[in-house]
C-alpha cells in the first residue's frame, strides 16, 4: 500500500455527503442502493462492513485483529481509490503486506488495553484527527475521519446499539453496549457544540442512540433498485 498523509485529506471532501457503514444489523438496508451511493456520496466502511459494501471510498480499522486478518489474508482486497485509515501501533504490521490503495496512519491517545469506561478521554471525538484520535471504537473513529475529511451532511448507517451485528447476530453484554451508547451521545453533543456546521443523521429509525436526528433511509437514498427521492420532492429514475 502506498502511505499518505492524514494532512492530505483534510477537507477534501468539503459539503459533499457521506455515509457511514456501522456494523450493526440495520447496515442489511444499503442492499440494492448501491449506484445511488456510488455515484452521490463519498462512502467509508469500518471493520467487516466490506462484506456488503466492498468498494468504499475509505475504510477504517483499529485494533481489531479479526478485521485485520481479514486484510493481510486476503479476504478482501481494497479497490486501488479506496483509503484506509488505521492505527499505526496496531495496524501496520498487517497492513504491510496489501498491496493495492492507500493508507493513512493516525496515531492512537486511547489504550484499547484499559476497561473502555475507565478512559479519561472516553467518548470524545478528534478535531484533528491528524494530530491524534481518540477513540476506542471504530464508530467513533469512522465519525472523526467524515469530519476531517469535511464531509456534510454524515449519515451513519449500521449505528444501531440495540445488539447484534450484520453478519453474526451475536448480541453484546449488556454492560458493554450501555457504555456504547453512553459514548455516542456524547459524541453527538460534542459534534452540536464544536461542529455546529455539520449535520448528522442515523439512517436506522429504532438506533438507541438518540444524540442523532434519525431519518429513513428511503428518505436519503430512495428505494432499493433505483429511484431516488429529490429534495423538491419528484423522482428521478434509472440508477
Amino acid at each position: 500500500m502506498k502511505q499518505r498523509r492524514a494532512d492530505e485529506y483534510y477537507h477534501v471532501h468539503s459539503n459533499y455527503p457521506a455515509i457511514i457503514f456501522g456494523n450493526g444489523p440495520s447496515l442489511d438496508l444499503v442492499k440494492g442502493h448501491e449506484a445511488v451511493l456510488n455515484r452521490e456520496f463519498i462512502t467509508i466502511g469500518m471493520n467487516r462492513s466490506w462484506r456488503v459494501y466492498p468498494n468504499p471510498n475509505y475504510h477504517v480499522v483499529m485494533f481489531h485483529w479479526e478485521h485485520l486478518d481479514d486484510l493481510s489474508k486476503g479476504k478482501w482486497v481494497p479497490s486501488t481509490g479506496c483509503t484506509i485509515w488505521a492505527f499505526k501501533d496496531y495496524c501496520e504490521m498487517y497492513l504491510r503486506e496489501v498491496s493495492q490503495g492507500n493508507v493513512v496512519y493516525v496515531p492512537s491517545v486511547a489504550n484499547p488495553d484499559e476497561e473502555m469506561h475507565n478512559y479519561n478521554l472516553a467518548g470524545m471525538l478528534s478535531c484533528d484527527v491528524a494530530e491524534g484520535s481518540f477513540a476506542d471504537m471504530t464508530g467513533h473513529f469512522g465519525l472523526e475521519v467524515a469530519l476531517y475529511l469535511g464531509c456534510n451532511p454524515i449519515y451513519l448507517v449500521g449505528y444501531d446499539l440495540y445488539g447484534g451485528h450484520f453478519d453474526d447476530k451475536l448480541k453484546p453484554e449488556d454492560e458493554w453496549r450501555e457504555v456504547q451508547v453512553e459514548l455516542f451521545e456524547y459524541a453527538a453533543k460534542q459534534i452540536k457544540d464544536e461542529f455546529k456546521d455539520r449535520q448528522v443523521y442515523n439512517l436506522n429509525p429504532n438506533s438507541v442512540i438518540e444524540g442523532f436526528e434519525k431519518k429513513e433511509i428511503t428518505e436519503v437514498l430512495g428505494e432499493p433498485g433505483g429511484t431516488r427521492r429529490l429534495v423538491d420532492g419528484g423522482t428521478e429514475n434509472g440508477y
